[in-house]
């Protein structure tokens, strides 16, 4: 997963907590460490056991089950702009 971070820019990452070989914490605070100013977006049903202080500034918690609403306008909020679904 950080492979294909390194390769590409992207506007937003977009995690789960729960990922094979490490949890999303993990990864998005390895990626924070890379480049500070990454935003990033955890969606996760374990949203309840992250603690707020210990993840990356610019990083954003959805809880599963969410509404698609909610979703577009948490990516609008962090990216600024209408959001663009690529398919990788």
């Amino acid at each position: 997963m950080l492979d294909a971070y390194r390769r590409g820019g992207f506007d937003l990452v977009i995690l789960d907590y729960k990922i094979p070989r490490k949890n999303g914490m993990e990864v998005a605070k390895e990626i924070a460490a890379m480049a500070q100013s990454q935003k990033m977006l955890m969606i996760t049903a374990y949203a309840g056991i992250i603690d707020p202080e210990q993840k990356p500034e610019n990083m954003k918690i959805i809880g599963k089950p969410y509404y698609v609403d909610e979703l577009i306008a948490t990516i609008r909020n962090l990216t600024q702009s209408q959001p663009q679904l690529v398919k990788m």
